[in-house]
């Protein structure tokens, strides 16, 4: 483009955060991921002795800030430590087993201003999946707007339409600007499909759309 100066945007690891009662909330942003370290530590002391962290990098060629729970489901698959990945999260990676790393986030607020002073976009991602209700869904898009959040990733297709509105709504309501995703992480959910992503109503403006 001729006389504009064009801006490359790189999706990467989500940010992890807590705000009072909510529970952990995903954004899109960047923090060094150091809990792979205490997993490792947890399983060799009390599995199979053997190093599973080469297998684990070598995912996401070398880059450790990019690796998930999902990788180090996968890794335990191959290495028969489980027979499928669920079975890792039951045993090691969800909350309340011996391998699952609380995560003491930065707040909301500190968040967002870090993706801007980055020059990024803060994007709240799939705000309905959280176990929260109504009620606290638009209490966290609320918060999300007033501490100067930008999008808000839409519902998957898959969720009830009355949902859909809802957000709709509060997105309208602050003037937000809208995201879209599958949520597909993989052949360990197969009842997500890739690129089935939500459509973007009238009226509302792509993050993407900014990125230029």
């Amino acid at each position: 483009m001729q006389g504009q100066r064009a801006l490359a945007f790189t999706l990467i690891s989500p940010v992890l955060i807590k705000h009072q009662f909510l529970e952990l909330i995903h954004f899109f942003g960047y923090v060094p991921d150091s809990s792979i370290k205490h997993f490792m530590s947890i399983l060799f002391s009390q599995e199979k002795c053997f190093d599973i962290y080469p297998d684990i990098l070598a995912k996401v060629d070398g880059q450790a800030d990019r690796v998930t729970r999902t990788h180090i489901a996968k890794t335990l698959v191959e290495k028969n430590v489980v027979a499928r990945p669920q079975q890792a999260f039951d045993r090691f990676l969800k909350e309340g087993k011996k391998a699952f790393v609380k995560f003491d986030g930065v707040g909301l607020k500190e968040t967002i201003d870090v993706i801007h002073a980055s020059q990024g976009f803060a994007v709240l991602a799939h705000p309905t999946r959280y176990d929260l209700s109504a009620t606290n869904i638009r209490y966290l898009i609320q918060l999300f707007a007033e501490f100067g959040g930008d999008a808000v990733e839409l519902p998957a297709s898959s969720e009830a339409l009355s949902t859909r509105h809802m957000v709709d709504r509060m997105i309208q309501e602050y003037g937000l600007a809208v995201s879209i995703g599958s949520d597909f992480h993989g052949d360990n959910m197969p009842w997500i499909k890739l690129g089935n992503t939500p459509k973007v109503a009238d009226g509302q403006k792509g993050v993407w759309e900014s990125f230029r």
